[in-house]
């Protein structure tokens, strides 16, 4: 789903916050939801961050979402309609 040049971007952001860990939180029972999520959790690892958990939400519907948090700030990443 990640182009490679979208891979390299993260790297390189996330790189220079190494050390820092990050929690994933997911809509359940959706395997593009959870191949996106190994994704991204490869990208973090690769950049130096521990994954600290994984949990699913509260259903969202027909809406797919992902959320990624991290110490210092929360930032939704990426909503991608169904």
């Amino acid at each position: 789903m990640l182009s490679d040049e979208q891979r390299a971007a993260m790297r390189s952001t996330l790189s220079a916050e190494r050390g820092k860990k990050v929690w994933f939180v997911r809509q359940p029972n959706d395997p593009e939801v959870d191949a996106f999520q190994s994704e991204l959790e490869a990208v973090f690892l690769e950049s130096g961050w521990a994954i600290a958990g994984n949990s699913e939400a509260q259903a969202t519907g027909s809406r797919r979402a992902f959320t990624c948090t991290w110490r210092t700030t929360s930032r939704r990443l990426m909503s991608r309609p169904p």
